[in-house]
């Protein structure tokens, strides 16, 4: 099965045209003059150009560099799919909620702008694959230095900074079965000393 198939039993199409509604509202905002709205197709290219991106950090291949324009860096699935500006663009502005109530939200979940986009792919995961008798669970440190109100430090991790993940997972395969993002101390899960 390609990344694309598997992509496509991931992520829904109301959340995908969702995304891309909220994605074009802030691209017209904030880039008036050089924005073109997508549409779900593109931005479903878009997921896929950063997961391809994603993997070959993890595998540690040279990483495509999208800023180049030196054909010998380039990598050829990057240019065949979408122009490097529009990459940029979408990446500049991707927006997954209604902005104009964001932070009334996020007043009570710290998790707002994304809550719906996640529990939707979470839901996704469960449905995929049905896991065997043997689950662990365990906690992950996404490394992470931007800005975001749940960023932690663990001193006792490589890389210190980020987001902190509790998944459960399938112990022979590792599939994702369910994830939780650390929030602080007030999200109902208690945080191990």
């Amino acid at each position: 099965m390609s990344l694309s198939e598997t992509l496509k039993l991931l992520i829904i199409k109301d959340i995908l045209n969702e995304i891309c509604h909220y994605t074009n509202d802030e691209g017209s905002t904030q880039i008036q003059n050089l924005w073109k709205d997508n549409s779900s197709e593109e931005l479903f290219a878009f997921f896929d150009l950063c997961i391809v991106s994603g993997i070959l950090r993890t595998r540690k291949e040279p990483v495509a560099n999208l800023r180049t324009t030196n054909a010998a860096y380039a990598r050829p699935v990057f240019n065949a799919t979408m122009e490097r500006d529009q990459f940029f663009q979408i990446l500049c502005v991707i927006c997954f909620d209604d902005k104009t109530i964001r932070n009334q939200e996020r007043s009570a979940d710290k998790l707002a702008p994304i809550r719906d986009v996640f529990e939707s792919t979470i839901s996704r995961f469960q449905k995929a694959y049905t896991p065997n008798e043997h689950i662990t669970n365990d906690e992950q440190l996404v490394l992470f230095r931007g800005k975001c109100p749940f960023c932690v430090f663990i001193k006792s991790k490589p890389g210190k900074y980020g987001i902190k993940l509790w998944i459960a997972a399938d112990a022979q395969n590792f599939y994702a079965c369910n994830m939780h993002v650390y929030t602080g101390k007030g999200d109902g899960v208690r945080d191990k000393k």
